[in-house]
């Protein structure tokens, strides 16, 4: 996360922030520690590792566990855009504006 745009600092230019917060799923969000990584006291630098910071969903593992079904629908939209080309794609088009209206409606 980076916020640039803060107030007028007494060095010059503008206070700035950056938290960079990587993953680690043992870090309980209540123990967290933040390092300091500049000397700048106007653009100020923190880190900090937390399971706030990980993913929470996994397209590797899933792409591992459908790795076939995967493989199988590329090759037939890929063969169906190679015969139907735009006409494939504006009925694909079509019918997922049909149903999203339809989940507004």
């Amino acid at each position: 996360m980076k916020y640039p745009q803060g107030e007028s600092c007494p060095t010059g230019g503008l206070y700035s922030l950056q938290v960079d917060i990587r993953c680690n799923a043992n870090v309980d969000s209540a123990s967290l520690v933040f390092s300091l990584l500049s000397n700048d006291s106007c653009q100020i630098h923190l880190s900090t590792e937390a399971s706030v910071g990980c993913p929470m969903f996994n397209l590797s593992w899933m792409i591992d566990q459908y790795f076939f079904v995967f493989t199988l629908v590329f090759l037939v939209g890929g063969i169906g855009m190679t015969f139907y080309g735009l006409r494939l794609f504006a009925a694909v088009l079509f019918l997922f504006g049909a149903l999203a209206i339809g989940t507004l409606v």
